[in-house]
């Protein structure tokens, strides 16, 4: 099975300028989950997370977060 893509529906800054919280709507369970998304929003971490959901099938895969 591939890994999917989780799209980002939210970035914001928390209590710090120098973190970016990035909230996606997951393909397991379809709720929102926030993960941490760099430094600033120029240069957003994107790329594979872990699932939150780890009792859904197949999260323990992960997914990548997309734009």
């Amino acid at each position: 099975m591939d890994i999917p893509n989780a799209t980002i529906v939210q970035i914001r800054k928390p209590h710090s300028e120098d973190v970016v919280l990035l909230t996606i709507k997951c393909p397991y369970c379809n709720k929102k989950h926030s993960h941490g998304g760099g430094d600033n929003k120029k240069d957003l971490l994107l790329g594979h997370r872990d699932s939150h959901c780890k009792n859904q099938p197949n999260s323990n895969k992960g997914y990548n977060l997309v734009t």
